[in-house]
């Protein structure tokens, strides 16, 4: 999969580097006591990221994003079962009999770690997963 660009609600950097142009040189000139360098690094390094999991996190709890991911979940749902049905059997009491190799198969699938799949079954899920990187992205 090809680095998706990022979504609109991404935070932007707002400390552009042809406004506030100190470099880290001119940064250790100012504050020449080491301490204190790394104690405001840590610092402002803290908060910045405190305020990038917020935004990230309110972006994603959004009402909008929550019903997309539903929305693509229902879809990969019905696709499953339309494909489930399509390979079995009903029978006149309305029962439906799954083929004894599918049952094999999605048994030990279902009880085999990702970590353990074929490259193959990974694909298959990758391919789920870039349905969801898509829809945060976009």
């Amino acid at each position: 999969m090809s680095k998706m660009s990022k979504p609109e609600w991404w935070p932007k950097n707002p400390y552009p580097q042809d406004i506030f142009t100190m470099t880290g040189g001119q940064y250790a000139e100012a504050t020449p006591d080491h301490d204190l360098r790394t104690a405001i690094s840590g610092y402002n390094g803290r908060r910045f990221w405190e305020i990038a999991a917020e935004t990230i996190y309110d972006a994603l709890s959004s009402d909008e994003v929550r019903e997309r991911l539903a929305a693509l979940y229902h879809e990969q749902w019905s696709a499953w079962g339309v494909h489930q049905f399509s390979i079995g059997v009903f029978n006149g009491d309305g029962t439906w009999t799954m083929p004894a190799g599918a049952v094999r198969r999605w048994l030990r699938q279902t009880n085999t770690p990702y970590a353990e799949l074929s490259d193959e079954e990974k694909d298959n899920d990758r391919e789920e997963a870039d349905k969801i990187i898509a829809l945060l992205g976009g």
